[in-house]
């Protein structure tokens, strides 16, 4: 009697609990990097694929309250984890200091690491992140950074992205202002 009980017991654990095949039950996939532009409705996409890419100045940007023009580019990927809401723990590790801000707020300067988090709503969607750059004034090396994501201590995403010194320093860019303004106001709504 005591086996059959037992026994019961070990098949409802094994058929009860469900682990995941990699520790973690969080998979990212279709990552891609590169410039972004608004699509057709306003919003952010990678417009162009890669990264690596010359400086230029594809946009204005709101940075801590002051418009600037800068460069847009950013990374997008979708997503499926067990939960409503799965926060990734990321951190950018940078070879040319910088100064870490959003429209609103600075949150480092003169930085070469900065950690953030990525709130993903949902058990499963499509995630964008767009970022922008401003040229550090004087600055001649090239600008690398990784970054690196981990969902509950586990590293889930990895990337790097390099801006190059463009080679005369000329910042110009072919969009129309129009272009440029709708994609500023499409980031400010999602953020």
């Amino acid at each position: 009697m005591n086996r059959v009980v037992l026994l019961g017991a070990a098949i409802c654990l094994s058929a009860c609990v469900t682990l995941p095949r990699s520790g973690i039950d969080f998979r990212i996939s279709n990552f891609r990097q590169g410039l972004i532009d608004p699509d057709a409705a306003g919003k952010p996409m990678i417009a162009t694929e890669g990264n690596d890419f010359p400086y230029a100045i594809n946009g204005t940007c709101l940075v801590s309250g002051r418009r600037l023009p800068c460069m847009w580019h950013g990374f997008e990927f979708t997503y499926r984890g067990p939960d409503d809401l799965n926060v990734l723990t990321c951190t950018v590790d940078s070879s040319v200091p910088f100064n870490a801000v959003d429209p609103t707020e600075t949150y480092g300067s003169s930085v070469t690491t900065f950690n953030f988090s990525l709130k993903l709503k949902g058990r499963q969607g499509r995630f964008i992140n767009p970022k922008y750059k401003t040229w550090p004034a004087g600055a001649n090396t090239p600008w690398h950074e990784v970054t690196r994501c981990e969902y509950r201590e586990q590293e889930v995403l990895r990337f790097e992205f390099t801006i190059r010194v463009p080679p005369n320093h000329a910042f110009e860019t072919g969009r129309s202002q129009a272009s440029l303004r709708s994609l500023a106001r499409a980031v400010q709504r999602e953020r």
